[in-house]
């Protein structure tokens, strides 16, 4: 390492603070300055009201911290630092040709499939959302195009078809934690670090299989109860974190969260059949019938108007369909009319 070894760290996501830890222990970087998110980014910092973990960490070092999601900002704040590179471990914005051409290389930490699949945004959720349980730590090079630059680092994890995207994020973290600034060392300096060369690679991504992936909002994780419930269940998983986007439905027009649930085979043959109807309340949870006949969710823990509880002490009768009927919408409609 030397000391022209100046980075310049842009860490607005899960994995900024295990990332930027790992440049600080494995590394004998400059680190010039963290950007993160701006002050009033709502979304990244409703949970964190006294700083992102990434800033508290930047300030025992000692590291200007820069919140912004300006990239005229950003290039202006290269030309005063002058890295050698940029590591990014989230980002919300597109890097314009212009920035990508300054002078530094920009490296990006992905998380999610095997790249090409699920370039873009909301990697995990739909990692998790897809049923897919091999998935990896990307480390690549920032193109022009979305997420296609060479390859650098592709560690694999594994996840089973019960764990959450919380459980996903953590294992991620931490390898990020305990190999991002060796293997980031290694890129920089290969004949300093030779044991190192089987993990790390620059390959180029193969355009054949490339796949995207969409942002997720709440409004797109409500859950439609007539599909399998698998579906469902993997829907569910996708949203158990709260820094992604919440997985709700509707108890007696009142939205609720999902916080944990299983899948569950039933043996009874339901004749009739209501997908979105509690059939069984105990205190392991409430039992709620999907699109196939085969399987049932249960509900074990929700959140009622920011309160986490047992879904057993929020769905109090199984006389009540989760979801929005048609008749309770023509009702809300025909309420509004009269106001």
């Amino acid at each position: 390492m030397t000391s022209s070894d100046k980075i310049l760290y842009i860490g607005y996501g899960f994995n900024g603070e295990p990332g930027l830890d790992s440049l600080f222990k494995h590394g004998s970087f400059t680190i010039v300055g963290v950007v993160t998110p701006p002050a009033d980014a709502h979304w990244h910092r409703r949970l964190y009201p006294k700083g992102l973990p990434v800033e508290h960490l930047a300030r025992k070092h000692n590291i200007p911290i820069y919140q912004t999601d300006d990239n005229q900002e950003i290039y202006r704040l290269i030309k005063k630092t002058q890295p050698l590179s940029i590591m990014m471990c989230y980002y919300t914005k597109i890097i314009s040709p212009e920035i990508l051409q300054s002078g530094p290389s920009f490296f990006n930490v992905h998380h999610g499939c095997h790249l090409p699949r699920l370039r873009g945004s909301s990697n995990t959720e739909w990692a998790v959302r897809n049923g897919i349980n091999k998935i990896t730590v990307s480390l690549f090079q920032v193109v022009p195009g979305l997420d296609e630059g060479d390859l650098y680092w592709e560690p694999e994890i594994t996840i089973t078809s019960d764990e959450t995207v919380a459980d996903m994020r953590r294992k991620m973290n931490e390898v990020l934690r305990k190999d991002l600034g060796k293997v980031y060392a290694h890129i920089l300096h290969p004949k300093q670090s030779s044991a190192l060369s089987k993990q790390v690679f620059r390959r180029p991504q193969k355009e054949r299989g490339a796949t995207y992936a969409s942002s997720i909002r709440e409004e797109d994780n409500v859950i439609d109860w007539t599909r399998p419930a698998r579906k469902i269940y993997n829907l569910i998983r996708s949203g158990c974190d709260p820094e992604v986007a919440a997985v709700s439905t509707f108890y007696q027009g009142n939205p609720i969260r999902i916080w944990a649930a299983r899948m569950i085979p039933t043996t009874k043959v339901w004749e009739g059949h209501i997908p979105g109807k509690p059939v069984a309340r105990s205190d392991d949870g409430v039992e709620i019938l999907t699109g196939d006949k085969k399987y049932t969710i249960l509900l074990k823990e929700v959140e009622v108007n920011g309160q986490r509880m047992p879904a057993k002490q929020a769905i109090t009768s199984i006389r009540d369909t989760l979801g929005l009927s048609q008749l309770e919408l023509w009702r809300m409609f025909q309420a509004l009319k009269k106001n």
